[in-house]
């Protein structure tokens, strides 16, 4: 099984090897991304929550 280490985005081959099953392993600045990217949205829903 093939581990995928990445902070760029994915090419087809590492798409396809996930899709075969491959694993996926995040780095630690994509993480991070990951991380703001769901703050950023909880703090959206929240506002317009209060909006509604």
């Amino acid at each position: 099984m093939i581990v995928i280490r990445s902070a760029e985005p994915l090419q087809w081959r590492e798409v396809a090897a996930i899709t075969a099953g491959a694993t996926l392993e995040l780095s630690t600045e994509a993480e991070a991304h990951i991380a703001y990217a769901r703050s950023s949205m909880k703090s959206s829903r929240a506002a317009f929550a209060l909006m509604a």
